[in-house]
């Protein structure tokens, strides 16, 4: 079964990723020309607030070992068309790799795939997914600007400009997370099921149906909003739906391409990074994870601008249910709000969803934005109250700028594979081991790791590689705890190597040392 996934799910996300090509070439073409054209000042905008975005941020890692198993995936998908988690191997100079272990990805495979085609055309890197992750910024804060239109020039440009300074989405678009694709593709699915809802006719239909594939093999999160937009679909036009689905005998293409994606989920079950004793999901962390929430988003300690973007959201959303009567648009923005607190339910029944931790303020991510987008569409036309607006939006600006500053640093990870990174870059020798805690975060970059226990073990036949040329110089990276004045490295007789190390993290500094010939043998950790 594992020998299928490998094999199937890299092919069969590219026949997804083709056919929503093709759907969206043949029937949305001439809308995307025309959108081009009438709004290339918006397109300029996009790019250029997207371009300040990555250059304000530091732009690298931000959830470990998350990102690097994407681009681990990518390289196998890249290389081999197949789609391991390269772990532990080692990487010699005849281009030969020898898997030491392998294992099956957590995540859904499309984005590796979207990487992988840039590997192609640039080489295999880590910049291509955040290449990839620009771009598709570009494109969310377009079509947002498009979405607009209505509202006038003054609000298209004011609510861009908010949602590229959106906390919470920019902390996160400048890494190599599937965390934007994933939001994108959201929003597309929810444009073309207003699109359907709008007009119910074969088109439409054919848009929704393959942008919701697509959304589907991003994240396993997105299954759930399918009964939510099916159900959206029959209250308002049952009778034409019902056609609809007769009339498309491509839809029974959709079991064969979601495939790899269920037996993905059964082959990783069970492999949740939560402690033996706390269950994966459970109602009884809502209050806890409910209240952290709550002061997050609503009454930080530090910092007033979650306090108003996201009040301003919920006051927007209020008033959208007083300004649209009609039966079809209180119908999707009953939809909207229905997605949206099932995914807040099932965040906070999450072991681990805690607003204010970092690495899971990203699972929160579309929330806000859906409050941005609310606050934006309840704006009127009337230049007065945009006016009236325009010093708060130029110091949400601000506070945005000051609020991603101040949480940029929280981030220990990121920082010791950010060390790591540049001391890769001035190793002369590509064929050097690397001794880690986390090795598949070295081998997805394309150099030998393997963890300690593993090294121990196979001591003499590292030696007779080493000797051989094979292997070039053994590292050990590890961390050296601080106690007082007193510093206590884990392994002794290593020869340190200067480094740069960042002085931000309280606790530790990191350590990249050369094992030294004579040493016979390793102590393991």
């Amino acid at each position: 079964m594992a020998e299928i996934f490998v094999r199937s799910a890299a092919p069969l996300a590219a026949v997804s990723l083709v056919l929503w090509l093709i759907t969206i070439y043949r029937e949305q073409r001439n809308e995307i020309v025309e959108h081009f054209n009438r709004n290339i000042w918006g397109l300029l905008l996009s790019v250029a607030l997207a371009s300040v975005i990555f250059l304000i941020l530091r732009v690298g890692y931000r959830v470990l070992s998350d990102e690097t198993n994407l681009l681990g995936v990518s390289r196998d998908i890249a290389t081999h068309f197949q789609s391991y988690n390269f772990m532990q191997g080692i990487y010699f100079p005849d281009d030969h790799y020898m898997v030491i272990e392998n294992e099956i990805p957590t995540r859904p495979v499309m984005f590796p795939l979207m990487a992988a085609l840039l590997h192609l055309f640039f080489g295999i890197s880590a910049n291509n997914f955040f290449i990839l992750n620009f771009f598709l910024f570009v494109a969310l804060l377009f079509t947002f600007y498009c979405l607009l239109k209505n509202k006038g020039p003054w609000v298209q440009v004011a609510g861009t400009i908010l949602l590229a300074m959106n906390a919470s989405l920019a902390w996160h678009v400048a890494s190599a997370g599937f965390d934007l694709c994933s939001l994108l593709f959201a929003f597309w699915t929810f444009l073309f099921l207003w699109k359907y809802l709008s007009e119910p006719c074969s088109k439409n239909f054919k848009l929704l149906a393959f942008t919701s594939l697509m959304f589907i093999q991003i994240r396993y999160e997105s299954v759930m909003y399918m009964p939510i937009i099916m159900t959206a679909m029959i209250c308002l036009h049952g009778r034409e739906t019902w056609q609809r689905v007769r009339q498309s005998p491509w839809l029974l293409l959709f079991p064969l391409l979601l495939t790899p994606l269920v037996l993905q989920r059964f082959l990783t079950w069970g492999r949740f990074e939560n402690a033996p004793e706390l269950p994966p999901f459970t109602y009884k962390n809502i209050p806890n994870h409910g209240a952290i929430f709550l002061e997050f988003f609503f009454n930080h300690k530090d910092s007033i601008y979650p306090l108003i973007t996201n009040a301003l959201g919920l006051a927007g959303a209020i008033l959208l249910f007083r300004i649209y009567r009609d039966r079809k648009t209180r119908l999707f923005i009953h939809t909207c709000t229905v997605a949206s607190l099932a995914l807040l339910i099932l965040m906070l029944c999450h072991h681990m969803g805690r607003a204010n931790v970092y690495t899971q303020y990203r699972l929160f991510m579309p929330l806000t934005v859906v409050l941005l987008a609310a606050f934006c569409f309840s704006l009127s036309e009337n230049k007065k109250v945009l006016w009236a607006l325009s010093p708060l939006l130029v110091m949400q600006v601000f506070m945005g700028y000051r609020f991603l500053n101040e949480h940029r640093d929280f981030e220990d990870l990121p920082r010791e594979m950010k060390i790591i990174e540049e001391f890769l870059a001035r190793d002369p020798q590509n064929n050097s081991l690397f001794i880690y805690h986390r090795p598949g975060q070295i081998t997805s970059s394309g150099h030998s790791s393997v963890i300690s226990k593993y090294f121990s073990y196979h001591n003499d036949l590292f030696r007779v590689w080493r000797n051989f040329g094979s292997i070039g110089k053994i590292y050990e990276i590890n961390q050296t705890w601080h106690f007082g004045d007193v510093e206590l490295p884990i392994y002794p007789g290593w020869r340190r190597i200067p480094i740069e190390t960042y002085p931000q993290s309280p606790f530790s500094h990191l350590q990249i040392d050369e094992l030294i010939p004579e040493v016979k043998g390793l102590q393991d950790q």
